[in-house]
């Protein structure tokens, strides 16, 4: 039976957890989810894992940080001035945030830090740090692709 390589289409259905067995994201009652192996759509540990597998394989795969949502970075904290919020948010520590970027778009932020003029945010990815476990079943491949060489 054929095995799935880099820069093959493949759908497949995942469960996501973290070390502690806390729920991360599911396929479960929706479409499975469809990749390209090795084009960097997802992290790199979930791509990497199904590298192998045949249709109608299921694998539980350990994900480390790195090949995850990274390390969890200190220097990835900002500095918003209070009198840059809506005047009717009361920010607490713990709290999350969609901050408006330079480019017009968001990004997530935890508030790790308040005091009268200032808070801190973490705008670190909010698994990075983490380590995940995966369990992975290839549902079908597509398409046989090859991903050009770096």
């Amino acid at each position: 039976m054929r095995q799935a390589v880099p820069g093959d289409k493949v759908r497949i259905h995942y469960t996501g957890y973290l070390e502690d067995g806390t729920l991360v994201d599911t396929t479960d009652g929706r479409e499975p989810f469809e990749l390209i192996i090795g084009e960097g759509s997802t992290i790199p540990g979930l791509e990497m894992g199904l590298t192998g597998m045949a249709e109608g394989d299921t694998r539980t795969l350990h994900i480390d940080p790195e090949d995850g949502f990274g390390r969890h970075k200190p220097d990835r904290m900002e500095t918003l001035k209070r009198s840059k919020l809506p005047k009717d948010l009361k920010p607490q520590e713990g709290m999350h945030l969609q901050v408006p970027d330079a480019d017009g778009g968001y990004f997530r932020a935890v508030v790790v830090g308040v005091d009268r003029d200032k808070i801190i945010l973490d705008v670190n990815h909010p698994l990075a740090g983490k380590k995940l476990r995966f369990e992975v079943t290839l549902v079908e491949i597509v398409s046989s692709g090859h991903l050009p060489e770096p």
